[in-house]
């Protein structure tokens, strides 16, 4: 994190903190924020980066998609489990309007979408969102769903239905 900050502060003072590349730099030190669980300080890059994506008319592509996919990976950490399906229904439309709905990432986003709902204690809505996540794998191909996170979400899904009671799903 201290590398990050102190990237961000050269990059203040230097004047390009705000734009793409100050944009991406934020996010980066938000995810490194989040993983030591400052989740203000991640939220606060976010915002950060959001602004400069708006200010220069980026917001509404693959990467604001990203950005609203950390946003709500942060959100539902700190358990505001409201802001978090906000900020992944934002991510989700996004990936519609950028046609990046049927990729690995929207898939990514559909399981970390399942995951936020486990969380709050959505069993149905969580296996909802894996199931959707295990479609758009299975209609991309082997390269996809015979992947690592093919594995993990579809170790998500056994866990998800034997918690639910439905062994027949969870061993199929």
């Amino acid at each position: 994190v201290s590398d990050l900050t102190e990237a961000k502060g050269i990059r203040s003072r230097a004047g390009t903190l705000n734009t793409l590349s100050g944009a991406q730099l934020l996010i980066s030190l938000g995810s490194a924020q989040h993983d030591h669980a400052d989740y203000k300080g991640a939220l606060t890059s976010y915002a950060e980066a959001q602004k400069i994506r708006e200010k220069g008319k980026t917001m509404k592509s693959t990467d604001g998609a990203d950005l609203f996919m950390h946003v709500g990976l942060t959100k539902c950490a700190m358990r505001d489990f409201n802001g978090a399906s906000k900020a992944f229904n934002t991510a989700h439309s996004l990936r519609k309007e950028t046609g990046t709905a049927e990729t690995p990432e929207a898939a990514l986003l559909l399981t970390n979408m399942g995951d936020c709902q486990l969380a709050s204690g959505d069993l149905k809505g969580a296996l909802k969102f894996y199931d959707q996540a295990r479609k758009i794998r299975t209609r991309m191909g082997m390269r996809t769903i015979e992947s690592n996170d093919g594995a993990v979400l579809l170790t998500k899904m056994g866990h998800a239905h034997a918690a639910d009671g439905n062994l027949a799903d969870a061993f199929r």
